[in-house]
């Protein structure tokens, strides 16, 4: 599920003009578990396609209750 920091992602950011305070900022704001919340309750209303990491819906709704601590601040 981990991504690789770096290579395209990290031009993207350079490209935006974003400083790293700034990264840092936008990271603990998708990651405070009101966002996450949100985010997996729209995500599993709208039936959502697997992303990536190829996890279905319902995988994803077990992963956030059985690890919440690993995914906010």
């Amino acid at each position: 599920m981990d991504r690789p920091v770096g290579g395209r992602h990290r031009k993207i950011q350079q490209e935006r003009g974003l400083t790293k305070l700034q990264q840092i900022d936008l990271i603990e704001t998708f990651l405070r578990a009101g966002n996450l919340t949100v985010a997996s309750r729209k995500l599993i209303r709208n039936k959502g396609a697997a992303g990536i990491d190829k996890m279905n819906v319902k995988e994803l709704k077990r992963y956030l209750d059985d690890n919440p601590e690993a995914l906010t601040i």
